[in-house]
C-alpha cells in the first residue's frame, strides 16, 4: 500500500512516450515506432546491456497495450485520469477502488 500512497506520476511509465506516439496515433502509428524501437533496443544488438531484455519487454507490454482497443480505452481512463500509481496496479483494482481514487484526484 506504500508504494501506491507514495507514487507520483512522474514516476509512472507512460506507454505512448515510450513509443514516441501520443493519443491520438493510429495502431499502424504505433506499430511503426514500435518497429524502430524495437530494432533499436532488441537483447540481440545489445548483448552488453543488462537492461536489454526488459527494455524491450517493456516496449513490447507498451506495445500490446496500445494496439488493443479494449485495454487503451483502459490505459486512456487510467491515464487521464491521473491517479499516481502505476497502470497494471491500477487495473488489479476492483471498479469501485478506481472510482474512489479518480474522484479523489
Amino acid at each position: 500500500m506504500d508504494a501506491i500512497l507514495n507514487c507520483r506520476m512522474e514516476d509512472v511509465e507512460d506507454y505512448y512516450e515510450l513509443l514516441g506516439c501520443d493519443e491520438l496515433s493510429t495502431v499502424d502509428q504505433i506499430l511503426a515506432e514500435f518497429k524502430v524501437r524495437a530494432l533499436e533496443c532488441h537483447p540481440d544488438k545489445n548483448p552488453e546491456d543488462p537492461q536489454a531484455v526488459e527494455n524491450f519487454q517493456r516496449l513490447q507490454k507498451a506495445k500490446d497495450i496500445l494496439t488493443n482497443e479494449e485495454s487503451r480505452d483502459r490505459y486512456d481512463y487510467w491515464r487521464r485520469s491521473r491517479v499516481p500509481i502505476p497502470f497494471h496496479q491500477w487495473e488489479a483494482l476492483s471498479n469501485s477502488v478506481k472510482m474512489e481514487l479518480n474522484n479523489a484526484s
